[in-house]
């Protein structure tokens, strides 16, 4: 399982990580959930389009976290997204859409 911490920690103004936990009928469960902002950290989203992505439904599949990880990693660098797109407008357009976006990714569920 790829470790998002360190990712994470590297970009505190756009990510946050936290542990999440609920109990249902004698059944506890504790989720990592990163959050993403490309506009920076905020408590409104109100306005934002907001997505969750889950990926690491089974802690045995390897290939989806390895897939979050690198989205993040994308998601962390404005060049890297432009990329995404091969670059020039729309890249930038892609960068600016981004800005009204609140990505929430659960890195591995169970």
């Amino acid at each position: 399982q790829p470790d998002y911490s360190d990712v994470v920690s590297a970009h505190p103004s756009i990510m946050a990580i936290e542990t999440r936990t609920s109990e249902d009928k004698g059944y506890a469960v504790e989720m990592q959930v990163v959050t993403v902002e490309p506009a920076g950290l905020s408590t409104d989203h109100s306005k934002k389009a907001r997505l969750l992505l889950d990926f690491g439904e089974h802690g045995r599949e390897y290939i989806s976290p390895e897939l979050g990880l690198q989205l993040l990693k994308t998601l962390a660098n404005p060049d890297m997204i432009r990329a995404v797109v091969g670059g020039g407008d729309r890249g930038e357009r892609l960068v600016k859409m981004l800005q009204h976006v609140v990505f929430k990714i659960l890195p591995l569920e169970n």
